[in-house]
C-alpha cells in the first residue's frame, strides 16, 4: 500500500534556497523549509550568531531532514523568503507593494539586518505619493530622517485626522512619532491660513501691476474696490479686491486638500476672474496677473512646508 503524505508534512521552498550543500534548514510556520549556510546567516545577521548555535545536530529524527538540523522559527514563509534574501547577497528581495514593506521592516529590525535598510528605504520612496502617511511610520521605523520628512510633505494631502482608519503601520510608532506629525500639519496650514491676513511676504516686484492700483490715469477708471496692505519692505499698494478673493480662496484650497496644485487651478481663479470681468478696466488683464501671481503663492506655501519640516522633530538623524 502506498503511504499518504500527511498535509502538515514539510516542504522545501526551492530555487534560490535549495543549495545542495546548505548545513542547516529554517523552517517556516507553514512546514516550508529554507535551506541555507550557517556562515552566510551569522555574517549576515548578529541575532542568528547566537540562534544558530542552538540547532546542533541532535539525534531525534523531527530535528533532522537529510542529515540537516532543522530550526523550526515562527516566521511565515513570506517572511523567511524576505529574510533570507537580505542575507544572500545579489539575491533581489521580492518587495513590490506596501504590505511587502511593512513585512520587511519588521523582519530588517528584528534580525538587525542594518545593511538591508539602505535598500528599503531607497525602495520605499517609489511609494512617497501613494502612501505617505505609511511610508511616514515605516520611515520612522527604519529611522530615516529624509524619508521622514518626504513623506510628512507628501501627506499634506491626506490629513491624518480625516474620519478614517488610521494605517496599521501606525500601531508600531510611538505617540511622539505621531504628535510630530499632526504638529507638523498644524503650523503648515497655520502659516498657509496667515496669508491672508497680511502681505509682509510679498515682495514688491512679484506683484503683477494689474493687481493693484496706481495714480494713473488707466487706473482712475477702475472700478474695483481695493484693500491697501503693506508689501515686506513696509512699501504700501492697493491691491484689488478681486486679487485678495483669489489669495483667500487659494489658501482655503490648500488648507482643504494640501496640494499645491490647488493653487494654481483654473477652479480656484473662477469666483476671482468672475469678479474681475466685472470692471471694463480689469477684465482683460485679470486673468495674466493671477497666472503670474498664482506661481508667487505657490511659491510662498513651498517655502513654508519646507520652513515647518525643518522643526519637525526625529531622534535620529541618519537618511
Amino acid at each position: 500500500m502506498s503511504s499518504v503524505e500527511s498535509p502538515n508534512a514539510a516542504r522545501d521552498f526551492g530555487e534560490p534556497f535549495n543549495a545542495t550543500d546548505a548545513d542547516i534548514i529554517l523552517r517556516s510556520v507553514e512546514n516550508v523549509d529554507f535551506r541555507a549556510h550557517r556562515l552566510v546567516l551569522r555574517l549576515a545577521s548578529p541575532v542568528f550568531a547566537d540562534m544558530i548555535t542552538l540547532a546542533a545536530p541532535s539525534t531525534t529524527d523531527d530535528e533532522l531532514k537529510d542529515g540537516l538540523p532543522v530550526v523550526q522559527m515562527i516566521e511565515t514563509e513570506r517572511a523567511l523568503h524576505l529574510l533570507l534574501c537580505f542575507c544572500y547577497p545579489n539575491t533581489i528581495p521580492p518587495v513590490h507593494v506596501l504590505d511587502d514593506f511593512s513585512l520587511a521592516v519588521h523582519v530588517i529590525s528584528k534580525f538587525e539586518l542594518g545593511h538591508a535598510k539602505h535598500l528599503v528605504t531607497s525602495l520605499l520612496r517609489a511609494h512617497v505619493q501613494e502612501a505617505p502617511e505609511r511610508v511616514y511610520a515605516l520611515a520612522w521605523l527604519l529611522q530615516s530622517r529624509e524619508l521622514v520628512l518626504l513623506s510628512a510633505k507628501a501627506s499634506l494631502a491626506m490629513p491624518v485626522l480625516r474620519d478614517r482608519t488610521p494605517p496599521r503601520e501606525f500601531e508600531h510608532i510611538t505617540a511622539y512619532a505621531l504628535q510630530e506629525l499632526l504638529s507638523f500639519h498644524f503650523r503648515c496650514m497655520q502659516q498657509v491660513a496667515s496669508l491672508r491676513e497680511g502681505w509682509k511676504w510679498v515682495t514688491p516686484g512679484s506683484v503683477p501691476a494689474q493687481c493693484h492700483k496706481s495714480t494713473g490715469s488707466h487706473d482712475r477708471s477702475c472700478r474695483c474696490d481695493y484693500r491697501t496692505v503693506s508689501l515686506s519692505n513696509g512699501s504700501q499698494v492697493a491691491i484689488r479686491s478681486w486679487c485678495q478673493a483669489y489669495v483667500d480662496a487659494a489658501c482655503i484650497a490648500y488648507q482643504n486638500e494640501g496640494a499645491l496644485t490647488a493653487i494654481t487651478r483654473l477652479t480656484t481663479c473662477s469666483a476671482a476672474l468672475l469678479s474681475a470681468h466685472e470692471c471694463s478696466n480689469c477684465k482683460t488683464e485679470a486673468s495674466v496677473a493671477l497666472d503670474k501671481f498664482s506661481l508667487v503663492l505657490k511659491t510662498r506655501v513651498e517655502d513654508i512646508v519646507a520652513e515647518a519640516a525643518t522643526k519637525l522633530q526625529t531622534p535620529f538623524q541618519t537618511t
